[in-house]
């Protein structure tokens, strides 16, 4: 058994003596990137989870510059819980969430901020959701925001799951188009007059529509009858969903899960004629797990989501594809000099190409072997990560274990990927006045939750897989004197469950 020895020294401290200033060693772990849209200029906002972005105070909403940095010169009033979804139109952003609040101000759900001044909040914009709404995709379509969630209100109207609303004025609901989804609304798309719309539903637009549907514009909303994207073996359960969608040309592609009648879940990565809803079923790059996140352009469709194969090939939650014939993996777009190919260790959100390459966002921390909290930027070629590209998307880590050496340094364990503006993988030490010691650099691949000191080593025990690139199942031991070396010959072999 391991045991964590904690050691407090009582310092005694006379009334008249101001405190001594405490270590500030801030740590940092991965936040979240739901959603990343363009702008012309060609800097990227994203919305998610997080509290800051490369160490610059933002909570989860920021600017970015085409080179990953925070732009300073926009900061918007902050979103009170995490953005899920945007829509970029002209001068203005449209956010959505699970947020009730943007700066202090109640604005439930979804909220309209400029961009091309400070980040200003629209108060002016007062449509809002009902209790306990939350936006999960935006998008905009001429004059009109279209919202797909879970509600049962917006702008005071009910309307169930999905509405428009203007972009101008006062953002005002219109009455009229209702399509009225029995269920949530994932993600939205638009041809030159049609709406696109996927999620959990089973009946939209007066039709039944297994988690796919083809709605007008006009009018009600009404669903296409023509137009019928059956899932696979129509499950009779109904259970699953559409998570995302991607127009290329005349072809819709769809990304999600579904339960089969014999109650097999199965994975879904598929390609409809936008025509007509027929899948093409000759395209079928299947995956070994979820889709959550799908891009579409000159020939090919880039997947993201909680997989580890597309296509028979190993791809850790981030691939390309043909849209065209079978849906083959490509290649040739591979990470990490091409013995991992596209390296994310977790899973894929949301995905945007512009012509400077794809940017990823998630809740990962690691791309093409190097930390990347949060967000990536891949060449649209080779897949290789951009390393100009340093955007790191965080939250303040935890510490779970602590031990002090005999010289006063003490050796911090937990979950943080940075620790002073550092690269630092759940072990650091810190010198004896609380600054980062750089000479003491190990990682493990995982959270360290105990720690046990001797004169020259330190034993750990977490939840991880490796630890400096040498593989130990969940305990370890390393030296602290002259190196951060993995003691070769002590390796208590694989334990279960984790420490």
């Amino acid at each position: 058994m391991i045991l964590l020895l904690c050691l407090f020294r009582a310092v005694p401290v006379s009334a008249q003596t101001s405190p001594a200033a405490l270590p500030d060693l801030k740590l940092s772990t991965a936040g979240a990137v739901n959603a990343v849209v363009g702008q012309s200029d060609g800097k990227i906002i994203i919305g998610g989870y997080f509290f800051s972005v490369n160490e610059v105070s933002r909570t989860n909403l920021a600017r970015l510059n085409p080179n990953g940095s925070v732009d300073l010169t926009w900061n918007p009033p902050a979103p009170n819980a995490a953005v899920s979804a945007m829509a970029i139109d002209g001068t203005n952003v449209f956010i959505g969430g699970t947020f009730t609040q943007v700066g202090g101000v109640p604005k439930r759900g979804i909220a309209k901020i400029g961009t091309a001044d400070s980040g200003i909040l629209d108060t002016n914009w007062t449509s809002e959701l009902g209790s306990f709404g939350e936006t999960y995709a935006l998008g905009v379509s001429g004059s009109q925001l279209y919202v797909g969630g879970s509600f049962r209100q917006i702008g005071g109207l009910d309307h169930t799951n999905l509405a428009r609303v203007s972009t101008t004025g006062s953002g005002p609901v219109d009455a009229t188009w209702n399509p009225n989804p029995n269920n949530i609304i994932n993600a939205i798309a638009f041809d030159a007059t049609n709406v696109f719309v996927a999620g959990r539903f089973t009946n939209i637009g007066g039709l039944g529509r297994i988690f796919l549907a083809k709605l007008s514009s006009s009018g009600s909303g009404a669903a296409d009858p023509a137009w019928n994207a059956a899932i696979p073996a129509n499950p009779a359960s109904f259970s699953g969903e559409v998570r995302a969608m991607a127009i290329e040309q005349t072809n819709l592609f769809a990304g999600g899960f579904y339960t089969d009648s014999n109650n097999i879940t199965r994975t879904l990565l598929a390609k409809y004629a936008l025509s007509n809803g027929q899948m093409v079923t000759n395209w079928n790059p299947t995956t070994d797990g979820f889709v959550h996140a799908l891009a579409a352009t000159n020939g090919s469709v880039y997947v993201g989501g909680a997989f580890f194969q597309v296509g028979g090939s190993n791809f850790n939650g981030f691939a390309k594809v043909s849209s065209a014939g079978t849906g083959a993996v490509d290649p040739n777009w591979r990470q990490d000099d091409q013995t991992s190919p596209a390296a994310i260790n977790t899973d894929v959100r949301t995905l945007l190409v512009t012509g400077a390459g794809v940017f990823a966002g998630g809740a990962f921390k690691i791309n093409d072997g190097q930390v990347s909290l949060g967000i990536a930027k891949a060449d649209l070629v080779t897949g290789r990560r951009d390393s100009q590209f340093g955007a790191q998307v965080q939250i303040p880590g935890f510490v779970y274990a602590l031990a002090q050496q005999a010289d006063g340094k003490i050796i911090l364990g937990g979950d943080f990927w940075f620790a002073g503006g550092l690269p630092r993988k759940n072990l650091a030490r810190m010198n004896a006045d609380g600054t980062l010691d750089n000479t003491w650099i190990p990682g493990a691949d995982g959270q360290v939750n105990a720690l046990a000191i001797t004169a020259s080593n330190v034993f750990i025990g977490g939840n991880f897989a490796q630890v400096n690139g040498a593989n130990r199942s969940h305990l370890a031991k390393l030296a602290i004197l002259a190196s951060d070396a993995v003691d070769t010959n002590w390796n208590a072999g694989t334990v279960a469950g984790g420490f």
